[in-house]
């Protein structure tokens, strides 16, 4: 083989696939909690949530977050919270770190402030030394 192709078949090739599988990995786990915390994502997907829909995102949330047994969060007064919330918010696009700003200069939606801090560190626990 000429020293292009060796290049080719032995370094750029085998490299190539590495990338496309932990691309693939990554937006696989980015679907994943795509599906989990949607409904926090920005002003604009919380505000127009219907009862129905917001009480089952909290469930499912809650059930996320569940090890041994125990939450971070409690569903039903997340629920709550975000139904506060959707009234209370100002009008506009805000997105998660806004949000939990607001949430913050306020301090009475504990779940939801919970809920957005672990929205918000998802990012860096999918990151690695590649």
């Amino acid at each position: 083989m000429s020293p292009e192709e060796l290049f080719r078949v032995e370094y750029f090739l085998p490299l190539v696939d590495q990338a496309i599988a932990s691309l693939t990995t990554r937006f696989e786990q980015y679907k994943d909690y795509q599906k989990k915390f949607s409904f926090l994502f920005t002003s604009e997907t919380l505000q127009p949530l219907d009862n129905q829909r917001s009480k089952s995102s909290c469930d499912n949330l809650e059930a996320v977050l569940k090890k041994d047994g125990k939450s971070d969060i409690d569903a039903k007064e997340l629920y709550m919270e975000l139904k506060f919330l959707q009234e209370f918010i100002p009008n506009g696009r805000m997105g998660p770190i806004e949000i939990l700003w607001f949430l913050k200069q306020h301090g009475y939606f504990p779940n939801a402030t919970i809920a957005y801090r672990v929205l918000l560190t998802i990012p860096v626990t999918v990151a690695s030394v590649e």
